[in-house]
């Protein structure tokens, strides 16, 4: 493990072997991708590949597993976060950028390497050769207008004595349910569900929505019939990515049910059924 990598010691799991990386990935798509889409609320996963020159190294195999990752975990809880220096093709797969549902593009020297980021829409002021100074970044979601934001770094003493931010072993989700380290400032790790309140009815669930998926509820509630990805996308102004994974986790809580014609609500579909028949 080289310097950069030891300054993560202790606060995160830090891969720098290529055969570690290879296994890792073999076992995320495996064993753990499969075993999270039975979790009602997987733990969320976050993976930083931090020196990009690993993926041009990867095998075709392992490639092809981190492809499977970036394009199926964000719904399972995994998140794949790049630290890219020069976002181009050769650099990242398109099938890998085209799945970015954000950027951060810290200043840049040039026009032109503004627009290597973010192509035509430099001129709709996605510019971030024109930021003002160091620390700021551009933030870029789909739909939505450029923002500036700040990044902080921090001393490697002040980074050395904060505390252990998540786990570091792999979590064994064939055995019974464990708890997991809560992030510092972030809310995302799983808690424990009480067992009291692990019984659910149809059409509720324990765990308390997201205001994107109460949307979702409320545009299939109203519809005529059923809806797609691409109906709820536009529906909702996102992308349809986003509005798939809307949909998937909807269907996994037992909320939608899917029909050949698209998602809806389990009643409706029901009612639909018999009004057919």
């Amino acid at each position: 493990m080289g310097r950069a990598g030891r300054l993560y010691a202790g606060k995160a799991r830090v891969l720098t072997d290529l055969d570690e990386i290879e296994t890792r990935l073999a076992d995320l798509v495996e064993r753990e991708l499969p075993l999270r889409a039975r979790e009602l609320s997987p733990a969320h996963l976050a993976l930083v590949l931090d020196e990009t020159r690993l993926i041009r190294q990867l095998s075709e195999a392992g490639l092809k597993r981190l492809i499977t990752v970036v394009e199926t975990g964000r719904e399972l809880g995994v998140h794949v976060w790049f630290g890219v220096q020069d976002p181009k093709a050769e650099v990242l797969p398109t099938a890998i950028r085209d799945q970015f549902s954000c950027k951060l593009a810290h200043r840049g020297q040039t026009a032109e390497a503004a627009h290597v980021v973010f192509k035509d829409a430099v001129a709709a002021g996605w510019a971030p050769h024109l930021l003002s100074g160091p620390g700021q970044v551009l933030v870029w979601e789909a739909l939505r207008r450029p923002r500036v934001a700040y990044a902080l770094w921090l001393a490697e003493r002040v980074l050395a004595a904060l505390p252990l931010a998540g786990p570091v072993v792999r979590p064994e989700f064939e055995a019974a349910p464990v708890e997991l380290t809560k992030a510092s400032a972030r809310p995302s790790v799983r808690a424990e569900i009480p067992a009291q309140t692990r019984t659910r009815t149809p059409g509720r669930t324990a765990d308390a929505l997201t205001p994107r998926q109460v949307q979702a509820l409320s545009a299939l509630d109203v519809a005529g019939g059923p809806m797609g990805a691409a109906d709820l996308a536009r529906e909702l102004g996102i992308e349809r990515n986003r509005a798939h994974d809307v949909l998937a986790q909807l269907r996994r809580r037992g909320l939608v049910a899917q029909t050949p014609d698209g998602f809806t609500i389990p009643l409706r579909a029901e009612e639909d059924t018999t009004h057919g028949a």
